[in-house]
């Protein structure tokens, strides 16, 4: 993982740890998290087991979603 790609999942982590969390939320078109600790456990999960960008990219535009709606929720 990359020094960029690390410090933009040490800045996700630290964003995640101060909300609080609704009980779901649609991120997307057939996206919807019912269980978000446990989504953001995998995900930060899988993304710190590879190296490679291209095995993770999608867990990491998940979790940039999520913060995104909940940024939007919290306006």
């Amino acid at each position: 993982m990359s020094n960029e790609t690390a410090a933009q999942v040490a800045a996700l982590k630290a964003f995640f740890e101060q909300q609080q969390f609704p009980k779901s939320v649609v991120i997307g078109p057939a996206e919807t998290i019912t269980d978000i600790p446990k989504f953001l456990d995998s995900h930060f999960h899988m993304i710190e087991s590879y190296d490679d960008p291209k095995k993770f990219d999608v867990f990491l535009l998940r979790l940039i979603k999520l913060k995104e709606k909940l940024s939007q929720a919290g306006q």
